[in-house]
C-alpha cells in the first residue's frame, strides 16, 4: 500500500486559490479580511480555525475535508480494493461483449457506468496522493 504523503495546510490553501483563480487581494475581499491575513495564512505563520478555513474553502469551491493519517490508510485500502473489484467487472463484461449479443444500448449502458465506478475510485485515490491502476 503506497504511503500517503502530507502537503502542509497552508500549501493546500494557496494551491486551492490558485485553482480558483483568485488573487490574494480578491480572496481576501470575499472572506473578509485583510490581504495580509491570506499572505499570512499560506505562508504558515496565520492561523485559522477549522469552521473559518471551510468556509474560506467554499470561496474558492472546495470543501474542507479533514482525514488523518491512519484514515487516509485504510480509506486507500479500502478504494484501491474496491477498484480492482470494479475494474475486474468491467474485464469480465468485456469479456461477456465479445463472446455474446448484447443490445447496444444496453451494452454501452453498463460500460459506462462501470468506467464511470472505476474513474470515481481513481479521482478519490488521487485526492488521497495514491496512485489507482
Amino acid at each position: 500500500m503506497s504511503r500517503v504523503t502530507a502537503v502542509p495546510l497552508n500549501v493546500q490553501v494557496k494551491a486551492a486559490r490558485l485553482a480558483a483563480g483568485f488573487t490574494q487581494r480578491r480572496a481576501a475581499e470575499q472572506f473578509g479580511c485583510s490581504q495580509g491575513f491570506i499572505h499570512q495564512l499560506e505562508d504558515g505563520t496565520a492561523r485559522i480555525l477549522p469552521r473559518r478555513l471551510g468556509d474560506l474553502l467554499a470561496i474558492y469551491g472546495q470543501r474542507l475535508v479533514l482525514v488523518n493519517a491512519a484514515a487516509a490508510d485504510e480509506l486507500s485500502g479500502t478504494f484501491l480494493a474496491l477498484r480492482a473489484q470494479w475494474e475486474a467487472r468491467r474485464r469480465a463484461h468485456e469479456a461477456r461483449v465479445e463472446s455474446a449479443d448484447l443490445p447496444a444500448a444496453r451494452d454501452m449502458a453498463i460500460e459506462s457506468t462501470l468506467a464511470q465506478v472505476v474513474q470515481e475510485l481513481d479521482q478519490a485515490l488521487d485526492a488521497l496522493g495514491v496512485r489507482g491502476g
